[in-house]
């Protein structure tokens, strides 16, 4: 005799087996789970050795230099030796870290400024300088084996003075035109939609502008204003701010090209010989 709690039942049996058979094929395996946290982890690792060295410090120009295995390294703060601290030569990986593990060289600038690093290993590094326990990046720094002489030398500097498309141009751009119009470009020749664009009136930028505007999507701007000297003021995000002085009288170019800088940030983009200018447009 078969006791009630013992009674068999082939259709509940065979659901019961069905239902964790879909369980286990719906979940994914131990090792499923180790691939994808693996391929995770070497993928984010990727996508921060592809982030662009130059946006570890908005003060540091991205600064690029190439030695031999016997190297001389300078380090200057607005040109002047920095003295008695301490260089880092390490792997890239570790530039958006405040630490690494290890250094590929270290040592102590002199009174020159200089440390003598030698049996330095072929390859790609980032450089760093501690100052008031704090680690600031300087730059790159290629160790090539084609380079054969004794000592080979580099330079960073803390406080680069920028080149004129990184940096501000101190004096106004000069332009006399019949009528203000024009555009705004690039290095490359781009134009630059959404410029703000403030004219006020005389030399300098001073109180409330007598125009304030924006220029197209193909970059164009124009105001109808009497003969008289102005200064034009530009500003677009990733953009140098820019002045340009601007006299409109019977002579002169009917329209003005404006050619804007790149902003600090992306000073390891520029070329030598780039630079802010206006020229004449018809």
């Amino acid at each position: 005799m078969i006791s009630p709690s013992k009674t068999c039942h082939p259709e509940r049996s065979e659901g019961s087996a069905v239902r964790r058979q879909r369980r286990r094929s719906s979940s994914p395996s131990n090792r499923e789970q180790w691939l994808r946290l693996h391929w995770f982890t070497i993928a984010f690792s990727l996508l921060m050795l592809l982030v662009p060295l130059a946006s570890l410090s908005e003060i540091v120009q991205v600064v690029k230099n190439t030695v031999g295995r016997n190297a001389v390294i300078t380090v200057t703060k607005n040109g002047q030796p920095l003295v008695g601290v301490d260089v880092f030569i390490d792997e890239p990986q570790y530039a958006r870290t405040k630490s690494s593990p290890s250094h590929i060289a270290k040592g102590i600038t002199d009174s020159n400024g200089d440390v003598s690093m030698s049996g330095l290993p072929v390859g790609s590094y980032a450089v760093f300088v501690g100052v008031d326990d704090k680690r600031h990046w300087l730059g790159s720094l290629e160790v090539s084996a084609e380079i054969a002489s004794a000592r080979s030398h580099a330079t960073y500097d803390m406080f680069p003075k920028f080149p004129p498309p990184c940096g501000h141009s101190h004096e106004p751009l000069q332009a006399r035109v019949q009528q203000l119009r024009g555009s705004v470009v690039d290095l490359t020749d781009a134009v630059i939609p959404n410029v703000v664009v403030e004219i006020y009136e005389g030399r300098t930028p001073e109180g409330a502008p007598l125009v304030r505007l924006k220029t197209d999507k193909i970059g164009r701007f124009a105001s109808e204003l009497g003969h008289g000297d102005y200064i034009m003021v530009l500003s677009a995000p990733g953009f140098v701010r820019q002045e340009v002085a601007v006299a409109i009288g019977p002579e002169g170019w009917h329209g003005m090209r404006v050619t804007v800088a790149i902003g600090g940030s992306d000073c390891g983009n520029a070329r030598p010989g780039d630079e802010p200018k206006v020229t004449e447009e018809n």
